[in-house]
């Protein structure tokens, strides 16, 4: 392994001489969507999966449907999925063993050679979401408890040399060491070369505080440095870097965020940092989040702005600023992290109560143009708290403008005037309209209404009769489209789908409706024409 990382080390060494430039525009990077409707679903200490570590696939399974279907329930549209919760893996790694949080074992396998990640990328596309691969680069334990049971094949095991043992007990890879920088870029490669994550994701743990006993390897290292910090600040800046340059070689449609601490610098520390009297992320963590903004090393940023508006040390709408004044005329998109896991046990008197808080910063941040979406922490926290989740259901997609659509609708090669809208870059159908052009086909179903309970029901291999005779064309002009509240009930079983209400009509998305009714879906750039097949 140490011969390895040595090979690794001088592969990257050469990367590192290239000039990174100073305005990198991927505009296919980033699928085309309003806003960017996110949440966190960690790993670390079975916080929200598995729930309890478990080697059985089928269980294994089954809680990972269920997150993705929730999630795509309260309106989401990406998951950052914590892959990576320590120097571990949750999918077959050649470089790190197999997650502990997994199976309870570090280094054992589930059963039946299931690859967590493999299976929720491919179960969180078919749903219509992104799946962003989430990691914690110098973390090797969560607990010290933990440091006596590392698998055998442990990188951190092999070689102890490029790692700490901090204060708290816990072990790190050492950010100094650039050998233990090499073993994380290897670990990020081998995912995007094996997996189709839409994007990798850093969370905000790097130096875990100030006295990090690395004097021996700054002496080593650090010539030319007047400070310690500098230096620890820089090795975060290569690690960043070096990231980056690895992602737009190896795939141009990758995006690369990093969700940090809210507070970069307090004003009296650094004269450019916000007006806030917090911890601060450039001298306790060293990470420079808004050099990485200005000099373009990310194509996003989610600063965690866990506090509320009016917060004396961090006032919600002061981060909101600072923040949206870092990322001006630059191409790195800012969202904002909302910490929900603050309604858990909110008094009556506190602003986090039934998530009235996080209301607040999702309809602010909308009325900002600058922000380009949110995300949640955490999973757990909304399916733990029914007030929250009805919030999420609400705010997410609530409101959308539906513009008619313009293309070609062609059904098994036979064009049809359909009335569809498309809202943030996604076809929309009434579907009771799709019934009927279907009639003649394999995928013919049947559709009424169930007023006492708010139910759209479809029958399979069932015709419909239109009624009134004829198709009803949608506007010509855009509207307002609103989340539609109506359930849909497939041969008798409820489904998760999104839909919105436009002009007292319920249009359901046709990705969605193509995987429950069984028909194809495709686009033709050349003709630009939707094509649906059901043969």
């Amino acid at each position: 392994m140490r011969k390895i990382i040595s090979m690794l080390l001088g592969i990257f060494f050469l990367v590192t001489v290239i000039v990174l430039p100073a305005n990198i525009i991927k505009a296919e990077a980033m699928t085309i969507k309003a806003e960017m409707r996110a949440v966190w679903v960690p790993t670390v200490l079975n916080l929200a999966y598995p729930s309890k570590a478990t080697s059985d696939a089928v269980t294994l399974k089954k809680e990972a449907l269920t997150i993705l279907d929730n999630a795509k329930d309260m309106g989401f549209n990406t998951v950052f999925f914590q892959v990576r919760p320590a120097a571990d893996a949750l999918y077959p790694s050649k470089i790190f063993p197999w997650s502990q949080y997994l199976t309870g074992i570090q280094g054992k396998a589930p059963d039946d050679n299931f690859d967590p990640l493999a299976f929720m990328i491919k179960e969180a596309h078919a749903r219509g979401l992104e799946l962003h691969a989430w990691i914690n680069p110098y973390r090797v334990t969560a607990n010290k408890n933990d440091n006596a049971k590392l698998a055998a094949n442990n990188p951190a095991l092999i070689n102890p040399e490029i790692t700490i043992t901090h204060t708290d007990g816990k072990i790190y890879f050492n950010p100094g060491e650039p050998e233990a920088r090499a073993l994380i870029i290897a670990g990020i490669k081998e995912i995007i070369d094996n997996y189709a994550v839409d994007g990798i994701h850093l969370d905000d743990y790097f130096y875990p505080s100030t006295n990090f006993a690395d004097a021996a390897t700054y002496a080593k290292y650090g010539t030319g440095y007047t400070s310690i910090g500098d230096w620890r600040r820089n090795n975060n800046d290569i690690l960043i870097k070096e990231i980056k340059l690895l992602i737009d070689k190896k795939n141009a449609k990758l995006v690369f965020g990093v969700s940090p601490f809210g507070i970069w610098a307090n004003e009296k520390s650094n004269v450019l940092g916000s007006n806030t009297t917090g911890k601060e992320a450039y001298y306790s963590e060293y990470a420079d989040t808004r050099k990485w903004v200005k000099e373009e090393y990310l194509d996003y940023i989610i600063p965690q702005i866990y506090w509320e508006v009016g917060n004396i040390a961090a006032d919600y709408s002061e981060l909101v600023n600072w923040w949206t004044d870092v990322v001006q005329e630059t191409s790195v998109k800012l969202y904002i992290g909302l910490g929900a896991y603050k309604t858990i046990g909110a008094s009556v008197d506190s602003p986090w109560y039934q998530g009235k808080e996080i209301e607040r910063q999702i309809i602010g941040s909308r009325e900002n143009p600058s922000i380009r979406g949110f995300s949640i922490y955490s999973y757990q926290t909304l399916v733990q708290n029914d007030f929250l989740y009805k919030i999420m259901v609400k705010f997410n997609d609530s409101q959308a403008v539906a513009f008619p659509t313009r293309a070609k609708i062609v059904v098994d090669e036979k064009t049809i005037p359909f009335g569809a809208y498309n809202i943030n870059g996604s076809n929309f159908f009434k579907l009771r309209d799709l019934a009927y052009v279907l009639n003649a086909s394999s995928k013919s179903f049947a559709v009424s209404w169930n007023s006492e309970v708010n139910a759209i029901n479809a029958t399979k291999n069932k015709p419909y009769i239109l009624q009134g005779g004829e198709m009803i064309i949608g506007k010509n002009s855009s509207t307002v489209a609103t989340r539609s509240l109506a359930d849909l009930y497939i041969d008798g079983k409820k489904v998760r789908v999104t839909a919105y209400n436009i002009f007292g009509n319920n249009y359901f998305k046709l990705r969605d409706l193509s995987l429950l009714l069984g028909f194809v879906v495709s686009w033709d750039q050349a003709s630009a024409s939707i094509i649906i097949s059901t043969k």
